[in-house]
């Protein structure tokens, strides 16, 4: 056990409850039997999912919740704000920096209240450094909110029932559940009955998605008064006044699954309607500039900024790692000027280089973990490209998970936090193995996992 002392501190950190399952993996071989999803009773839908799910729960106290809430609730208003201090709001300016072709929608977007839209991840990063946040993730086509629906087969777990089966002192957000009440609050209609629109190109799937989704959201629809319309073709849609409908209903608000053809074939016909006020879009013309990496570079670069009060840029300060942009010639770092290439030479195993619109850990460069060779390429790369950052490397604190085998492995972690409206949503766990060192996202092999909350 001398081994995983420094994860089991952590552990510790998190729950009493996670400090004893920590210590249950490590003792009883048992309890790191991975999870097979195919001789389950799961939803054939379920049993289909892409990536690995950890079947090590991670049990968190409501002050761990509360910092992990406090680290990114505010993230996207913030850089809404940046947008404005930045770029005084100039259309024509934040679309010549991003490269966004529809200058007509943008200009309309940021005269809107644009926060009851905003569906966010953050990806954040615990480790001695405090609590960081890499990147945020703005779109309704998220990731990480998948764990939460195996729930049950955690609490069954007979090597883990006795800490989370029974009792209803350990709680689980339900991700969706949460996005869904968020979709119905942003839309106003107080006690009157939300529509939700979801889109399902392949209409081979569309009754077992539409029955999966439908048993997934039974308790938000009684409570919140939502009524949900699943379409596999157009037939039906139209548009009428600036406003949406499906075979004569109207729409309030999208719910997305997926990359939809179809959605996007209509896109600027519902961002019309968004822009008048008459639909909930997250995917809005504002959403992509909040998920773009350069965002949260240009944020750092204000941290001090008198336009800022001093909470928010206490936030900076504290949440918002080191990031510059790519393309620049002198930066500031460790309080020390030098030229790019100066810092990408002489610091490479602090940094990390990213692609700015990049995703599943495409085009991501952790410095201390590229070949020499390879590294200089993307130096002289840099020099021109404006369409990266430059990210000061944390290192993520150690924590025991079961390796998949039926053994414990320490793992680096990244944490998803969900935040709807600018209000919390949930969390999601990726995880990688120390030993193989990497980009933590599960497209590149991470582990995912749900994270219960110990009230």
């Amino acid at each position: 056990m001398q081994e995983y002392s420094a994860a089991l501190e952590y552990h510790r950190s998190l729950s009493a409850v996670s400090e004893a399952i920590a210590h249950e993996i490590c003792n009883n071989s048992q309890a790191c039997k991975p999870l097979d999803l195919l001789e389950t009773d799961l939803d054939p839908i379920l049993k289909n999912f892409p990536y690995t799910i950890n079947s090590t729960p991670t049990v968190v106290s409501q002050e761990k919740v509360k910092e992990l809430a406090d680290t990114t609730n505010d993230a996207a208003a913030l850089v809404r704000k940046m947008l404005k201090v930045t770029f005084d709001d100039q259309a024509n300016r934040i679309a010549d920096f991003y490269g966004v072709k529809n200058n007509e929608n943008l200009v309309k977007a940021l005269n809107m209240d644009i926060i009851p839209h905003t569906i966010c991840r953050s990806d954040v990063i615990h480790g001695p450094t405090g609590y960081k946040i890499l990147e945020l993730n703005v779109t309704s086509n998220l990731g990480g909110w998948q764990p939460p629906l195996y729930e049950g087969l955690y609490r069954n777990n007979t090597a883990f029932s006795p800490y989370i089966g029974s009792t209803s002192k350990i709680t689980l957000t339900s991700v969706l559940g949460q996005y869904i009440k968020s979709l119905v609050c942003s839309s106003k209609r107080e006690g009157k009955t939300t529509r939700l629109l979801m889109f399902i190109d392949d209409p081979l799937w569309h009754e077992r998605i539409e029955n999966l989704y439908r048993a997934i959201f039974s308790s938000a629809s009684k409570e919140e008064c939502v009524e949900f319309i699943f379409v596999s073709t157009p037939e039906g849609i139209e548009f009428r006044d600036n406003k949406m409908f499906v075979q004569g209903r109207r729409v309030h608000a999208i719910v997305r699954k997926g990359n939809s053809a179809m959605e996007t074939e209509i896109h600027q016909q519902m961002v019309n309607c968004f822009v008048h006020g008459n639909i909930v879009l997250p995917d809005n013309p504002l959403s992509e500039l909040f998920s773009d990496k350069r965002s949260l570079a240009l944020l750092y670069g204000l941290k001090d900024h008198p336009a800022f009060t001093v909470q928010e840029r206490k936030f900076i300060n504290e949440y918002v790692p080191w990031t510059v942009t790519s393309g620049v010639e002198q930066v500031t770092y460790d309080n020390k000027q030098m030229s790019l290439r100066e810092l990408l030479t002489h610091h490479k195993d602090q940094l990390v280089v990213k692609e700015a619109t990049g995703s599943q850990g495409k085009q991501v460069y952790i410095g201390r973990y590229s070949a020499p060779d390879k590294w200089q390429t993307l130096i002289e790369e840099l020099q021109t490209k404006k369409n990266y950052v430059i990210q000061q490397f944390h290192g993520s604190y150690e924590m025991l998970a079961a390796d998949g085998n039926q053994g414990v492995e320490v793992f680096e972690a990244v944490w998803g936090v969900f935040s709807f409206a600018g209000k919390y949503g949930g969390i999601s766990l990726r995880m990688m193995p120390r030993s193989s060192p990497g980009v933590i996202n599960s497209a590149q092999g991470a582990m995912v996992a749900p994270v219960f909350e110990q009230i």
